[in-house]
């Protein structure tokens, strides 16, 4: 019973002191701060102007504020503007610049490309050398027991092992004229002509001298048919892939007299028929590119010189010339790269030469003293 009244008690207790804080002492509370604490906080800062409340100082330096607002900061944000749309501009026409420049320079590149494309293909179709050997004279005399009987021999320097003779100038000595010596030569895979003069006799061929016609020196220039006299030496050792002297320079041994020219077999008729001239494997190439894209691939693949068609391929045009020119190229290239080694090696020796002669020339010095 007691127990039951003292929970009564406190319950009535606890909602009591809730009713308190609620309804009597927060509104209390809320009264004294909004109209006495507030309002004495507020006129001690504005009195002593140190807050931004302060209304005093707000009105005091507000003109202040929107002058330096105007005359700083704005003039600021011009400047900057300004200077942000200059340094684009410059970027701009930089880039426009560089863009212009490059442009420029792949056209230029792509037009220079194209024209030596254009000179290298003309040079490599032209793989018909016909030549006359007209006379020589002047020859070094290499027999001294009578008469020299000249006689010359054509050779390439590589891809074509045949060679070609005139006819014997018998007993004419250091002059002779040839007549109707005509030669036609595939010269696809050499690149120089050797031109040799020879004293034929019984028991012994001698040497007399020697010229090397250079293909690519000749073949886009004009006139198309020349006649010229070239001076022969008197050159033994060759180098296989320079097709130049051995480190001796070479002694004046005469002159030949050659009408040659340059033809281009698929455009032009070169006079002589092409099996008298054309090598074997060159006979089947040349049917291929007469014949065209599609017929030259079946004909490339029964003749062996493509290994096997997959099932999927299909011939464009100019497929196998394109073959043949990187073919070309690439054997052009390992021929330049060894003929630099070559000329270093030519080079080093020289050198080696002439430092031996110069030790040579001053230990003879110092044993003299």
């Amino acid at each position: 019973m007691h127990a039951c009244v003292h929970v009564k008690t406190g319950a009535l207790s606890v909602l009591a002191v809730i009713f308190l804080l609620l309804f009597v002492l927060e509104p209390l509370l809320i009264v004294l701060y909004d109209t006495c604490w507030v309002p004495s906080v507020m006129s001690v800062v504005q009195k002593h102007e140190f807050s931004r409340h302060s209304e005093v100082v707000t009105k005091q330096h507000q003109k202040l504020v929107e002058k330096v607002e105007c005359d700083v900061f704005d003039m600021i944000r011009g400047e900057a503007a300004t200077r942000i749309q200059r340094r684009f501009r410059e970027l701009r026409d930089r880039w426009q610049t560089e863009h212009k420049r490059q442009t420029m320079a792949t056209l230029i590149q792509t037009a220079t490309r194209k024209l030596l494309d254009q000179k290298h293909y003309g040079l490599i179709r032209m793989w018909c050398l016909r030549v006359e050997v007209v006379e020589i004279r002047h020859l070094r005399q290499v027999y001294i027991e009578g008469p020299m009987n000249p006689v010359v021999v054509l050779k390439c320097d590589a891809g074509n092992c045949l060679h070609w003779e005139t006819e014997i100038a018998w007993e004419s000595h250091d002059r002779a004229q040839f007549s109707d010596d005509h030669f036609t030569i595939d010269i696809k895979d050499s690149s120089c002509l050797q031109v040799s003069v020879w004293s034929r006799h019984i028991h012994s061929d001698l040497f007399i001298g020697r010229l090397f016609l250079v293909y690519d020196q000749w073949k886009l220039k004009e006139p198309k048919h020349r006649d010229m006299w070239m001076p022969i030496y008197d050159v033994q050792h060759i180098d296989e892939l320079t097709g130049e002297p051995a480190l001796d320079l070479p002694k004046y041994a005469g002159e030949v007299r050659l009408r040659f020219s340059f033809w281009d077999p698929l455009k032009e008729d070169c006079g002589v028929p092409e099996r008298e001239w054309v090598l074997p494997h060159h006979q089947e190439l040349l049917e291929q590119l007469r014949l065209g894209a599609d017929d030259a691939v079946v004909v490339a693949s029964k003749t062996g010189l493509i290994p096997e068609l997959k099932s999927d391929w299909k011939p464009t045009s100019n497929t196998r010339l394109k073959e043949i020119e990187k073919r070309e190229r690439e054997e052009r290239e390992r021929k330049e790269a060894e003929q630099r080694a070559v000329e270093q090696a030519k080079r080093e020796a020289l050198e080696k030469a002439e430092r031996e002669k110069a030790e040579k020339a001053a230990a003879a010095k110092a044993k003299k003293k």
